[in-house]
């Protein structure tokens, strides 16, 4: 009988180590990728505002409202600059330009080269072009679209991105004398979801 309770006292420590170490080991990589987890992170993090949560049940009109109030105006060129995953820049873009549309205003989704060194373009006063660009670590080219942009929107991915990302690319950006006006936020359970009237970017 003491063999079989020692044995039990045996089990039930190793299987409390075990857990306190697995605690102690998703502390220490939370620690070291700082994740974004909120709109409240974003903000602490990079002092920008949190100019919506994409995709939204407004089709992104809550997003384009406070990015004109930041700017003080409608821009008439946007980048849309992913701080880590790629595939949220398309959808923020999407997002805003389906709302640009629905404010009667011509819109030209483009797709950003990761290797641009200009961004040049005359637009007409009823239009807008809105670029989807690539992470910074994959080019500087979303550095040179967002220098001569009017505007330049930031995406966070909900615990895909991290905090020391947001505050690296803010850097970046700063460097290129970029105006960011502030960051999209993509919740992680929405994420999957497309937003309504959503467009194919062209190339350039």
């Amino acid at each position: 009988v003491s063999n079989s309770s020692s044995g039990l006292k045996v089990a039930l420590l190793a299987i409390l180590v075990g857990l306190f170490l697995a605690v102690c080991f998703v502390v220490f990589i939370d620690g070291i990728k700082a994740p974004i987890r909120s709109r409240e992170d974003i903000e602490s993090s990079s002092k920008l505002p949190v100019l919506g949560n994409v995709p939204s049940s407004d089709g992104g009109e809550r997003l384009l409202s406070n990015l004109q109030f930041c700017h003080g105006a409608r821009p008439s060129t946007v980048a849309v600059v992913p701080i880590g995953v790629a595939m949220t820049a398309p959808v923020v873009a999407r997002e805003l330009a389906g709302a640009l549309e629905r404010s009667d205003v011509r819109v030209k989704l483009v797709k950003g080269s990761p290797h641009a060194n200009k961004f040049q373009v005359s637009v007409p006063e009823d239009a807008a072009i809105v670029v989807s660009c690539e992470p910074l670590e994959v080019g500087m080219g979303a550095a040179y679209i967002a220098h001569g942009a009017d505007v330049t929107v930031l995406c966070a991915s909900e615990w895909a991105d991290s905090r020391r990302q947001l505050v690296s690319v803010v850097r970046e950006l700063g460097l290129a004398k970029a105006k960011i006006v502030g960051v999209a936020y993509l919740p992680e359970e929405k994420k999957p979801r497309e937003p309504r009237r959503a467009k194919a970017p062209e190339g350039e």
